[in-house]
């Protein structure tokens, strides 16, 4: 049996439009109030207190509570203001792996329009439910914790992303905390999610020269590089990028029938049998490679999953050189560290990552580091081209 899990109402505390509290004590979904149950931060804050721990029977069905959610809760006939412009926002906590098909059940909330922060502790992350539930980002909407006794993390990263877009307006304040179940905290603010599609990037130049710095693959020096001003598909899906342009890891293994899912059959948007590069060998030594004959500079990579079956890759990290004779170099996040890119979460949806500062170089690589069944990848680069404006 699971202890009890106390918390303290100045330890979590949200900023928030509408909010639900929903349980999975068992296999079904609970609902402990609706959107529009309460309307002052007092009687919230009363009903969370007097919520006591209860032992939780049978499976644990984190899609059944995200399905309940987008038909049962996130609706207007329940005080759903979403028609009205008011985002809707789901915390979902969680402390193991779930039975049954999250993957797809969070993809319809997502698309119902519900922003999903997922939150849970190790068990929870090793199995990538996380991933699978968390909107795109997954930097942003994953919350990974060692124990629920880090809470606090949850409510210092979300109310630092949410609370700057309501400042000015009339907002109420409430606590949570929980048992060690799975539950979700409805949340409303003005937040967008993700970012803009790379064709609607502008540019932001602050180096030496302004506005009319032109970009030059010649110019290697990382010191002084603005953002992309504008992002040109490098040709994966036009055909332009030959077959011979790309490879991949133990290329004489792809003999019989995985020579029909070959390295250059990683194309965006590609469709029918042999529509994506599908490795042969499911590990982290695998990669696929990009030789752009020239160096060029590369501000964005685009993928997609397997067009037939839902098999692709949920991270990865880039490698590039500008010689084949020179070693790879990672692409490092701000810290230094290698950077981790969050790949696809279905087979159809296209996840851009935008290179902040853009690689300048021959040869790209893809190292994929985790996949769902199978590493399977549709691909695009980008050029950064033209000039800042």
């Amino acid at each position: 049996m699971q202890a009890p899990f106390t918390w303290d109402v100045n330890a979590f505390v949200f900023y928030f439009f509408e909010t639900t509290v929903l349980s999975l004590l068992s296999e079904e979904p609970q609902l402990e109030f609706s959107l529009d149950t309460f309307r002052n931060p007092a009687e919230i804050l009363d009903h969370l207190d007097k919520l006591t721990y209860r032992e939780r029977r049978g499976r644990t069905k984190t899609g059944a509570a995200l399905d309940f959610l987008r038909n049962e809760v996130f609706i207007q006939e329940k005080g759903s203001r979403s028609k009205q412009g008011v985002q809707q926002i789901a915390v979902v906590i969680t402390e193991g792996f779930s039975q049954d098909n999250v993957s797809r059940l969070a993809s319809l909330l997502r698309r119902a329009g519900v922003t999903i922060y997922a939150v849970g502790t190790q068990l929870a992350s090793e199995s990538e439910d996380l991933e699978k539930i968390a909107s795109y980002p997954p930097w942003k909407h994953v919350i990974p914790l060692e124990s629920f006794l880090q809470l606090f993390i949850v409510k210092s990263k979300i109310k630092n992303q949410v609370c700057p877009e309501i400042v000015g307006r009339r907002t109420f304040v409430t606590g949570v905390g929980y048992t060690l179940q799975e539950a979700t905290l409805g949340l409303s603010s003005t937040e967008d999610e993700g970012e803009d599609p790379w064709y609607h990037k502008a540019c932001k130049c602050n180096c030496q020269g302004g506005a009319n710095a032109l970009w030059s693959a010649g110019a290697t020096s990382l010191d002084c590089i603005p953002e992309c001003p504008y992002h040109k598909p490098l040709g994966f899906e036009s055909g332009e990028v030959t077959p011979d342009q790309i490879t991949c890891s133990n290329p004489e293994q792809y003999v019989g029938w995985y020579s029909s899912w070959t390295a250059n059959k990683a194309r965006l948007n590609s469709q029918g049998f042999g529509c994506a590069w599908l490795s042969k060998f499911q590990d982290s030594s695998q990669w696929l490679q990009i030789d752009l004959k020239e160096v060029k500079v590369i501000s964005g990579i685009l993928t997609q999953g397997r067009c037939d079956i839902d098999e692709w890759m949920t991270k990865y990290s880039v490698q590039y050189r500008t010689d084949e004779n020179l070693n790879w170099i990672y692409y490092k996040d701000q810290t230094g560290n290698n950077r981790v890119f969050y790949g696809n979460s279905d087979r159809t949806s296209t996840v851009q990552n935008l290179l902040r500062p853009p690689i300048i170089s021959r040869f790209i690589r893809l190292v994929p580091l985790g996949w769902h069944v199978r590493i399977a990848i549709r691909m695009e680069l980008l050029e950064c081209v033209s000039k800042c404006t």
